[in-house]
């Protein structure tokens, strides 16, 4: 758990001002990419540079965008506040959220260095303050939309996948007496028969 003193800290502000696309998928990625700055997410996603370029999120495939929300949810955001992400109103100024070194706190913060995060050990490379509106509009709602879509998407494969796989109809077998009732030079040659 991260917590400040109350000594006055001198912060070594490492953010840059950039410009996230106003849809749900730029956001998300906008959000991941901050993530990225905080934690060393880099070890088994070879797709994690796709995802956090969030001004070309258009180019990102309905999979993509899946994989994205699968993502994302297996980072819960609860895991990482007060950890690596301190909500922080005052220590943001104007902008909605600040990232800064960690060397620059270490002596005046009690940080946590790792963090478990979908059993995987990560490390924090950096601390972000954020401001609650910050959170509600980059993650919060982003990942509700996303979730509600991925749930959709779910829903219509299973739909198509019942609709593809009909079932045969159910061969029927002439009973024995129907047999019988045939004159006797069709009954040697005739076993049964499928309707």
């Amino acid at each position: 758990m991260a917590v400040m003193q109350r000594e006055k800290v001198e912060l070594r502000d490492v953010g840059e001002t950039v410009s996230i696309p106003d849809h749900p998928v730029g956001k998300a990625m906008y959000y991941l990419k901050c993530i990225c700055n905080v934690l060393d997410l880099t070890k088994g996603n070879s797709k994690l540079q796709k995802f956090t370029d969030f001004g070309n999120y258009r180019l990102l495939t309905d999979d993509d965008i899946d994989e994205l929300t699968v993502l994302l949810l297996s980072l819960d955001h609860k895991n990482l506040i007060g950890k690596c992400l301190i909500p922080n109103e005052e220590a943001c100024g104007d902008s909605s959220n600040k990232f800064i070194e960690l060397e620059s706190v270490r002596e005046n913060m009690v940080i946590v260095d790792d963090i478990l995060i979908a059993g995987q050990q990560r490390q924090v490379n950096r601390l972000m303050f954020f401001k609650i509106v910050w959170l509600q509009t980059y993650c919060l709602t982003p990942l509700e939309f996303l979730s509600e879509r991925l749930d959709r998407r779910r829903a219509e494969l299973a739909r198509r996948n019942a609709t593809r796989a009909l079932p045969y109809p159910t061969p029927t077998y002439r009973s024995q007496a129907s047999v019988q009732s045939y004159p006797i030079s069709h009954r040697t040659s005739i076993c049964c028969t499928i309707l």
